[in-house]
């Protein structure tokens, strides 16, 4: 997509109030404040500036993105206010950044970057001062084109990304323009506003964007699953007072509680709860909703969320699929929600089922199928897409032993549903555990497991588990040097945990990295985890293959 091509022309036809404006709308000299330089943020500014708007970009970071997406803003015409809001100059500037969390008093819009929780000082100043807060959902939503095609929105606590690329790869083969978007790194912003029309969007949404999503309706809707996560963000502290008992699943009121418990009632429960209605917010006026009946905790969320008393809800199954329900059966993807038990694709030989994906390819084409794609486009769609860097992604088979890295499995939550892809695992774990406990993990997936190796700054918690729940498995813990900075030298560390992998596999054995934790303990995300991984995997394949 070229995001630098000529905004549509705005169709002038007078002032709108906020909530009503449209990519026709008169936006010319409106002051919009859009808090956050990420890809969701530089998008809001390039649409903003085009339609004439009065943009003021603010971003507390300083590393390379947002200084080159800040002088992407500054060229466009935005003022740009960026740096540590506790340093005592401005990037770009001088003088004290005491107003850094104040708004101007002609503020009439504020776009905020789905990383930012409520109660960070800007949002709350503009809560006081009544300026609306959008987030890039609701902004696209409000910019999109009459003519486009079916909104299609995934969200879940894992597996969104590998299910939207599914999603629009399935579209393309059934001849459909209908690029992946969202958190995938393509701005729906930037795509209604700048890209040719589209025949469907496949867009992927997290809790965070769902928080701030304004008026958005999608088309369909589907939830891979649901855990408990991002308790930092969703502390249950903006729950709508309106809930009661009586509006909520049993799971959060519990049978002996009355109808009229209200939300003040569960401070424990306030951030589970809060995540849990931000997840199904993307059922809101959907003409299909997806659920994924192997985990009941998404089923009640489409009546949570809002779907019409008469949207059809599909259930996705990898057992076999009742009426109304996408499954497999002797070994093939069955349709028995859009057909009579059709079968869409066979399961064996087909890379892009492997592991938990198989769950992910079926909500994907539950949701492929509310647009009338054929069979013959799943499959193709299937046999075409490629998965996002570290998600079950297969390194290689090297003396009968498989080493995949799914270094995206940063929650106990998405490393169970990883192992649960496999039968033999070695299992490679941790990092920063973010708060959690695996009391609940190491007992549902410690008869898949050989071996474990361990690594991390909370690689005692998962050990004192795995004492606890699987004292007979062999558990490695590796540490290795620091740099003159005082950092771990991971890719070091890295080469040991494979080294001890190696020693610990056999033949028919899969080597998974899956850490249940965050990265940020040695590595500078995900993503450099999982490539040192691979390195070192390569490196050590490439030795042995010498001698």
């Amino acid at each position: 997509m070229d995001s630098h091509l000529t905004a549509p022309t705005p169709r002038r036809v007078g002032r709108s109030p906020v909530a009503d404006l449209t990519r026709d709308s008169d936006w010319t000299g409106l002051p919009v404040t859009v808090v956050g330089l990420g890809v969701a943020g530089i998008g809001a500014v390039r649409a903003l500036c085009a339609l004439g708007a009065a943009v003021t970009v603010r971003d507390s970071g300083v590393g390379r993105q947002v200084g080159d997406n800040a002088a992407v803003a500054e060229h466009l015409g935005a003022r740009v206010i960026v740096g540590d809001p506790t340093s005592s100059t401005r990037a770009g500037g001088s003088g004290p950044t005491d107003a850094w969390a104040d708004l101007d008093g002609s503020c009439a819009l504020l776009i905020a970057s789905p990383g930012l929780p409520a109660r960070t000082p800007i949002l709350q100043r503009a809560q006081v001062m009544g300026v609306p807060i959008w987030g890039e959902l609701a902004l696209a939503w409000q910019l999109r084109r009459p003519g486009d095609g079916p909104w299609l929105l995934i969200t879940g606590t894992n597996g969104k990304t590998t299910t939207t690329l599914m999603l629009s790869a399935m579209l393309t083969a059934a001849g459909m323009r209908a690029p992946a978007l969202g958190n995938i790194g393509t701005s729906v912003v930037a795509a209604v506003m700048f890209d040719d029309p589209l025949d469907a969007l496949a867009l992927e949404v997290s809790a965070q964007q769902l928080s701030r999503a304004g008026d958005l309706r999608g088309d369909a809707a589907a939830v891979t699953n649901i855990a408990d996560d991002h308790f930092d963000y969703f502390t249950g502290a903006d729950l709508p007072a309106e809930f009661t008992g009586a509006d909520l699943p049993a799971e959060f009121t519990g049978a002996d509680l009355p109808a009229e418990f209200t939300v003040a009632d569960l401070p424990a429960g306030g951030p589970a709860l809060a995540y849990r209605l931000a997840k199904a917010r993307v059922f809101r006026g959907a003409r299909h909703a997806v659920v994924n009946v192997d985990d009941p905790a998404t089923i009640d969320l489409p009546r949570l969320g809002g779907c019409p008393a008469d949207c059809p809800i599909i259930g996705v199954t990898q057992a076999e699929p009742a009426h109304g329900q996408l499954g497999v059966s002797d070994g093939w993807l069955i349709d028995r929600a859009f057909a009579d038990a059709e079968p869409l694709t066979p399961v064996a030989g087909q890379a892009a089922l492997a592991g938990p994906n198989l769950a992910n390819a079926l909500a994907a084409a539950a949701l492929a199928r509310t647009v009338g794609v054929a069979a013959h486009a799943i499959a193709g769609g299937l046999g075409a897409v490629r998965p996002a860097p570290h998600r079950s992604a297969l390194i290689a088979n090297a003396a009968g032993v498989a080493w995949v890295d799914d270094s995206k499995a940063t929650n106990a939550h998405a490393a169970r549903a990883s192992i649960a892809g496999w039968d033999r695992v070695v299992w490679i774990a941790g990092g920063d555990a973010k708060g959690q406990h695996f009391d609940g993990l190491i007992p549902a997936v410690r008869s898949r497991l050989r071996a474990v190796v361990l690594l991390g700054a909370d690689r005692a918690l998962l050990a004192a588990a795995l004492t606890r729940w699987a004292p007979e498995l062999p558990v490695v813990e590796v540490t290795g040097p620091t740099l003159p900075s005082g950092r771990p030298d991971a890719a070091s560390i890295m080469e040991r945990v494979v080294a001890a992998a190696a020693d610990l596999a056999q033949p028919g054995d899969t080597v998974l990295l899956a850490p249940a934790c965050a990265s940020w303990d040695m590595f500078a995300d995900y993503g450099e985890r999982g490539e040192l991984f691979t390195a070192a995997v390569r490196a050590r394949i490439r030795r042995e293959h010498r001698q």
